[in-house]
C-alpha cells in the first residue's frame, strides 16, 4: 500500500515535462512531414527514385554519425545547450528546402538535417529521463513516447494533405516556423547537467555506453524488421487489390498511442517482463497475419497487434537503458539505444528490398518473425540476467 501511494505522490506531469514532450512532438512532426513529402519533392526537382532513396539513407547516416558525439556532449556540456544547438542546426536545412532548385544540394541538406535531428531527439529523451521520478520510469517513458506516435499519425497526413492544395516550398516554410517554435520552447527548459564531481577531468566522445548493450541489441533486431511495415506495407496491400491503405497506419498509430502509457504502468508495478515478452509475441503474430492476410480486416488486425507490440516493447527497453546507465552517462546511453535503431532501419531497408525483389513481398512477413525470435532469446538469456543482478 505504501508503494502504491509513493508512486502517485511522485509528480510526473510537471510544467517542464509537458514542455519537453511538446518539443519532441513538434520535432517529430516536422521530421515526418519531410520524410513523406521529400520523395515527391525530389521528383518535382527532376530527381528519380534512386535519388529519393539516397536522400533517406543520408538522413539516417547523418543521425548515426552524430549519435555518439551528441551523447557525450549531453553528458559533458549539459542538456539544454545541445537541445538548442540541434534546434538551430535543424532550421538551416529546412530553410534551404524552401529555396533550392538542385537535388545535389538537397543531399547535403539531408545530412545536416540528420545530424540536427539526432541532437534534438537524443536531448529531449535524455531531459525527459532526468525529469521522470524513478518509481514511475516505465509510465513516464510511455507517455513521452506517445508524442512520437502522435507525430507519426499527424506528420505524414498533414504533409500529404497540404501538398494536394498548396506547394512544397510553403509547406517547408511552415516547417521552418515550427522549428522556431521549438527553439522558443527550448529556451524555457532548465539546463540540466550531471554533477561535475561525477565527471572525469577529461572525457573522450563515447562511441557507445556498455550498460545499454543488451536493450540496444534487442532494439536493433526489432528495427531490422521495421522496413517491412514502414516501407513495404503500402505496396503489399495494394498488390492484394485492397483499398484504404492508410487505415493500416491509423490503426497502428491509435494502438500505439493507447498502449504506451498503459503498459508503462504495468511495468512499473509488475516488472518489464510482463510487457516486453507479450509485446514481442504480438509483433510476431502481426507479421504472420500479414503473410496470409487476404482481406482488409486481417490487415487491420495485424496493424493492431503491431501497435500493441511496439507500444509495449520499445518504452520498456528505453526505460531499462535509463535505469542501467549512471546519471552522468544517460546521454551516451540514449544515443547508443537510438543508434541501434538507425543501423537496424538502414540495414533492414536494404535487406528486405533484396528479399522482395528475389522472392516477393509476402516472404518479408514470413522471415521477419525470425529476428523477433532472436530478440526474445537475447532478452531471456542475456538481458534478464543483467536485470537480476
Amino acid at each position: 500500500m505504501r508503494l502504491f501511494k509513493t508512486e502517485y505522490q511522485a509528480r510526473l506531469w510537471t510544467k517542464e515535462f509537458s514542455l519537453i514532450i511538446g518539443i519532441n512532438l513538434l520535432a517529430y512532426i516536422v521530421t515526418y512531414i519531410l520524410m513523406t513529402t521529400m520523395p515527391l519533392f525530389i521528383q518535382e526537382l527532376g530527381g528519380n527514385k534512386v535519388m529519393a532513396g539516397l536522400t533517406s539513407s543520408l538522413f539516417t547516416l547523418g543521425g548515426f554519425i552524430a549519435r555518439p558525439w551528441v551523447g557525450s556532449l549531453l553528458d559533458s556540456k549539459g542538456r539544454k545547450k545541445i537541445l538548442l544547438l540541434g534546434s538551430f542546426l535543424l532550421f538551416i536545412p529546412i530553410t534551404g528546402y524552401c529555396v533550392i532548385n538542385s537535388t545535389h544540394f538537397l543531399l547535403a541538406l539531408r545530412v545536416i538535417q540528420g545530424l540536427a535531428f539526432s541532437a534534438v531527439s537524443t536531448a529531449t529523451l535524455t531531459i525527459a529521463a532526468d525529469l521522470i521520478p524513478s518509481v514511475r520510469r516505465y509510465e513516464g517513458i510511455g507517455y513521452f513516447g506517445v508524442s512520437n506516435a502522435a507525430a507519426m499519425a499527424i506528420g505524414p497526413a498533414l504533409g500529404l494533405y497540404y501538398i494536394e492544395y498548396f506547394d512544397y516550398r510553403s509547406l517547408y516554410t511552415i516547417s521552418a516556423l515550427l522549428v522556431i517554435v521549438i527553439v522558443g520552447m527550448g529556451l524555457g527548459v532548465r539546463n540540466r547537467h550531471p554533477n561535475k564531481k561525477q565527471l572525469p577531468a577529461k572525457r573522450k566522445p563515447v562511441v557507445f555506453e556498455k550498460t545499454a548493450l543488451w536493450p540496444s541489441t534487442i532494439y536493433f533486431l526489432i528495427s531490422l524488421t521495421a522496413a517491412v511495415i514502414v516501407t513495404f506495407i503500402p505496396t503489399y496491400i495494394i498488390s492484394k487489390k485492397i483499398e484504404n491503405v492508410g487505415l493500416f497506419y491509423v490503426v497502428y498509430a491509435l494502438l500505439l498511442l493507447l498502449t504506451r502509457p498503459t503498459t508503462g504502468r504495468i511495468a512499473d508495478r509488475m516488472g518489464p517482463s510482463k510487457v516486453i515478452l507479450p509485446g514481442m509475441l504480438f509483433i510476431t503474430a502481426s507479421f504472420l497475419l500479414l503473410f496470409k492476410a487476404p482481406s482488409l480486416p486481417m490487415f487491420l488486425w495485424a496493424a493492431a497487434f503491431y501497435g500493441l507490440g511496439m507500444g509495449s516493447v520499445l518504452p520498456a527497453l528505453n526505460t531499462l537503458v535509463i535505469i542501467f546507465a549512471p546519471a552522468d552517462r544517460r546521454g551516451a546511453a540514449n544515443a547508443t539505444f537510438l543508434a541501434a535503431n538507425d543501423i537496424g532501419s538502414a540495414l533492414g531497408a536494404v535487406m528486405w528490398g533484396i528479399v522482395a525483389q528475389k522472392m516477393g513481398l509476402s516472404y518479408l512477413y514470413l522471415f521477419s518473425p525470425l529476428f523477433i525470435v532472436f530478440a526474445i532469446l537475447v532478452y531471456l538469456f542475456a538481458l534478464r540476467k543483467v536485470m537480476a543482478r
